[in-house]
């Protein structure tokens, strides 16, 4: 957990001073610089980025958030639904892939009494459960077979998908579908979910999707996988705040980023609760990384304390206005207008990405298979 430098030899370990001097005098050197930032930071680490980018009149941005059509209404409106949500509604549609933790949860209410119904194109013993299932290799296909059925819901039915694992033109027909069947009252609506730790508090602060910057000298990612097209421009310099070594990454300059055991801070949940990191590691990390910032003239003196930014981030979620419940009319007209831009599936962009997809692969097989009880295991919701 040492700053590294890649050279023509490789990655080499570099002193943590040479490192803000490095960065100190190739963000000078930059007459344009842009700054990349993952919605899997914590609230205080996009706050960070947000800051040392304004004051430097720079961009920020996100290489892997692809905006869609229902971040504009989670931006004007709260969804009405949380985790808890699925204790009191009658019937539960799950489209493609999500969770293990959610589909066991599903599965513990369908135990229950709630009715399960799974549309999907997966290979997976977890269908064997469904009440009723909508398969086919080609998930739309599956889902307009699901639509042509004519399916007798309840009001109280919600609709449970991951953003990151479908198109943006499954996701509208399913909204589409959803506005005139369910009531979008308690345990009824859409609950979308994501890959991502720390997407709702990522929408809060307005981060726009990357762009190409041409002309850009210095480039600084923190915790988001840096564009391939740095690694044929050698007039920007580029910097990844990282947890791991990637060696495909085209990083110049290479800070450890905290894990979330190393780091106090918080995030907003899919659902919008509030989860807290304690640092249990005792991790002096963020506090170097704070202060390499400072040494290269990003950020002042008073900014190094990892308490400011704690500060900061717990006023800033108190300052947030109290949204509207989403209801069928406003959805209604929002679906209406929606301009739909045909977003691919596409997982999060960071560079761990490759080793916890391999990872999964390997072990984390269909543990919900099992029939497992939530409140005798030692999954948390």
């Amino acid at each position: 957990r040492e700053p590294m430098l890649n050279t023509k030899k490789g990655w080499m370990v570099i002193s943590w001073s040479t490192a803000a001097n490095l960065l100190k005098d190739q963000y000078n050197k930059a007459k344009r610089r842009a700054f990349l930032v993952s919605p899997h930071n914590t609230n205080e680490e996009l706050l960070l980025m947000r800051d040392i980018a304004q004051k430097s009149g720079s961009d920020i941005f996100s290489g892997a958030y692809r905006k869609i059509f229902t971040d504009q209404i989670f931006e004007e409106r709260t969804n009405n639904l949380c985790y808890k949500d699925l204790e009191t509604t009658e019937h539960i549609v799950i489209l493609g892939e999500i969770s293990h933790t959610l589909r066991t949860l599903c599965r513990y209410q369908q135990r229950k009494g709630k009715g399960l119904t799974l549309i999907n194109n997966l290979d997976s013993r977890f269908n064997k459960f469904a009440d009723k299932l909508y398969q086919d290799s080609n998930l739309e296909e599956a889902l307009d077979k699901f639509l042509g059925d004519n399916e007798k819901l309840p009001e109280r039915t919600i609709f449970v998908y991951n953003r990151n694992r479908l198109s943006e033109k499954l996701i509208k027909k399913i909204w589409d579908f959803a506005v005139n069947t369910s009531n979008f009252g308690e345990g009824s609506g859409i609950l979308e979910t994501s890959d991502w730790n720390n997407l709702q508090g990522f929408r809060d602060l307005r981060i726009e999707e990357y762009a190409t910057s041409l002309g850009t000298g210095f480039i600084l990612s923190y915790g988001e996988m840096l564009p391939n097209r740095l690694k044929f421009d050698t007039n920007c310099f580029a910097v990844a705040v990282d947890t791991h070594i990637d060696k495909d990454n085209p990083a110049d300059l290479l800070l450890p980023k905290p894990v979330y055991l190393e780091i106090e801070g918080s995030v907003l949940s899919d659902d919008g609760h509030l989860r807290q990191f304690k640092n249990p590691m005792q991790s002096m990390l963020f506090p170097a990384t704070l202060q390499i910032f400072y040494e290269a003239g990003l950020i002042t003196l008073e900014k190094v304390e990892p308490s400011v930014w704690n500060n900061r981030v717990e006023k800033s979620l108190a300052a947030i206005p109290e949204r509207k419940t989403i209801s069928r009319d406003y959805l209604r007209t929002r679906l209406a207008e929606a301009e739909i831009k045909g977003v691919a599936p596409a997982v999060p962009g960071v560079t761990q990405w490759k080793f916890l997809k391999d990872l999964h692969k390997t072990c984390s097989q269909d543990h919900t298979e099992e029939d497992i009880d939530p409140e005798k295991s030692e999954i948390v919701s």
